[in-house]
């Protein structure tokens, strides 16, 4: 489902504040889907990829001074040009984003792109306050959301998702509390208007969770990611927008099976049980079209220490780590992230009645890896 991102900070629906941001000189854009980027900033349309990525850089390779200049231990050293200092715009509620205001290379405005990682107010090592993300992270969320948007048109749903441009890898690391260190990237995604509801959490509406979980597993995944070592359980964590696209993926794994026990809601109306293991249409295992992804992208069996680190997590971190050290290419990283799409959708993982139904046989890389104009 094709989305259209809103153009004007009036239209993210939520009070905002300019941010002072400074350019990382060492910002490279790691993974593109060059054909989104045409679609939305159509100037861009006859530009080489290498344009592209450099008007990116030259819009969105800023971080929030306050990240930058250090002093927190949060992240190392970040070589900025202070002549290169402009502000970006950041909406209530996002700790770890902005919003930058795109300008064609003559300076006209031509819309916004919304960012996570880019860098916080205050940063500091205290849970989700760093400021950062890992490039791991990102280019995990980057295929996440691929991959979902194919489940969700191939599914004929009435969600879609927020479509992500790039990955930027800031060529610095992101520091953690045991002394360990990654490499710190952003993800670039359509600017948007979140649905409405605690500062920084958009929650869907249950009856949209519970009919979007369920379709998730049928594809070998689940949105109830790390829910369940926080004590509740397992709770889905879906967020969106008010046009009916899902933004954020972190909370959603592969998995090769789900245990009979309840669900529950997370966010809007409280912690109620949303599926229950005795409802009929309770999903167990994924379609059998799709195992080969659940098998080989679900959670390392009781070896993560992290219930939302599945393989794909492991994949993308290592990659993050191989790119940085020089050993693997940015085609490389989009071959191996196409990768995850090759596998076979046929019919029994489509609805077959009702408004959602659909024919059967297509294959997942006609919506993603071969859909988009990744690189």
């Amino acid at each position: 489902m094709a989305t259209t991102p809103v153009r004007e900070m009036a239209q993210v629906g939520v009070p905002w504040a300019a941010t002072p941001v400074v350019r990382v000189k060492t910002a490279k854009v790691l993974l593109c889907d060059y054909g989104l980027v045409k679609k939305d900033f159509p100037f861009t349309q006859n530009w080489s990829n290498e344009k592209i990525d450099l008007w990116l850089l030259e819009n969105t390779g800023y971080l929030a001074k306050t990240q930058a200049d250090g002093g927190h231990g949060v992240n190392g050293a970040i070589p900025y040009d202070l002549a290169l200092t402009r502000t970006a715009q950041r909406p209530e509620g996002y700790g770890r984003g902005i919003v930058y205001e795109m300008r064609t290379p003559e300076g006209t405005p031509v819309g916004l792109i919304d960012a996570k990682g880019t860098g916080a107010i205050q940063p500091s090592q205290a849970s989700h306050a760093s400021g950062l993300m890992s490039t791991g992270e990102g280019l995990r969320e980057f295929f996440y959301e691929k991959y979902v948007a194919g489940v969700l048109e191939h599914s004929r749903s009435d969600w879609g998702t927020v479509g992500t441009y790039a990955v930027i890898d800031w060529g610095v690391d992101e520091l953690h509390p045991d002394g360990s260190k990654v490499p710190a990237g952003s993800v670039l995604r359509q600017a948007h208007q979140r649905i409405q509801g605690k500062p920084g959490f958009q929650y869907l509406p249950p009856a949209d969770s519970r009919s979007l979980e369920l379709t998730l597993r049928r594809f070998g995944m689940t949105a109830t990611g790390d829910s369940a070592a926080k004590g509740n359980g397992l709770a889905v964590n879906l967020q969106g927008s008010v046009d009916q696209k899902l933004v954020d993926f972190g909370q959603i794994i592969a998995a090769e099976a789900f245990d009979p026990v309840a669900v529950r809601n997370y966010g809007v109306g409280g912690m109620f049980v949303m599926i229950d293991p005795t409802d009929p249409d309770f999903v167990s295992a994924p379609a059998a079209e799709v195992k080969s992804f659940a098998d080989q992208w679900g959670p390392y069996l009781g070896q993560a220490p992290d219930p939302k680190f599945d393989r794909i997590a492991g994949e993308m971190h290592d990659l993050a780590r191989a790119f940085r050290d020089g050993k693997v290419t940015r085609r490389e990283i989009a071959r191996s992230s196409k990768a995850c799409f090759e596998f076979q959708c046929g019919g029994a993982s489509r609805p077959t009645q009702g408004r959602n139904a659909q024919s059967s046989g297509a294959s997942v890389t006609q919506w993603g890896a071969n859909g988009h104009g990744w690189s």
